[in-house]
């Protein structure tokens, strides 16, 4: 199988530098041509490899570059909740100023162990690396011999460390910018990273 991980456009949010879980964000202007431009680059990929599926966050900043990849590539869109971003709790849609000034103590504990502390209301990033796994045991099963998983930066990170047998906080060492993506061949649960950049809004 060959799974196409990809990053969402900037989103308001995004610009604003907040914590955007729960909380839905209208995409800038450049955000917009990410998703075009995602398209395109990913209707150049179905040309190499065939595209069964594509799959998205609920959230309104990845539906819409799915739905523009579904109507470039005439594939269908399946909407999974494993891949929604990060709940960041009491902190969502704040700025790290806004949340360290919110909840002191609740802050540094969580930059303190970031993998492991839940956030009030919200999940750890083990949380989402679990949600992840569970989302991958579900491809597998499809029958699918390529994917697209349009997600968010947290989950796409869990994504591709779990594809690759990576411990968690290798996640790190990755960077998946906004229009961002990752591609990885599987073959009997074994990941090889083919490629690894970024859509460019002027093709």
């Amino acid at each position: 199988m060959r799974v196409i991980i990809m990053r969402h456009g900037e989103t308001v949010g995004n610009v604003e530098r907040r914590y955007l879980g729960k909380s839905e964000s209208p995409l800038t202007p450049a955000g917009a041509a990410t998703g075009a431009a995602m398209a395109k680059w990913l209707a150049a990929m179905d040309a190499e490899c065939k595209i069964d599926r594509i799959y998205t966050s609920p959230r309104q900043r990845t539906r819409q570059a799915a739905d523009r990849a579904s109507a470039r590539l005439a594939r269908p869109v399946t909407v999974c909740d494993h891949l929604r971003e990060m709940d960041f709790g009491i902190f969502d849609g704040l700025t790290a100023e806004e949340a360290e000034a919110k909840a002191p103590a609740i802050w540094q504990r969580w930059l303190a162990d970031f993998s492991h502390y839940r956030l009030p209301c919200g999940e750890s990033a083990d949380d989402v690396m679990g949600r992840a796994r569970q989302f991958l045991d579900r491809v597998w099963e499809s029958g699918d011999a390529s994917i697209v998983v349009i997600t968010h930066g947290g989950v796409a990170r869990s994504l591709l460390t779990a594809l690759l047998a990576l411990p968690p906080e290798a996640g790190w060492h990755f960077e998946i910018p906004l229009g961002g993506f990752a591609v990885v061949d599987c073959a009997d649960g074994y990941g090889i990273l083919k490629s690894l950049g970024q859509v460019d809004n002027n093709q």
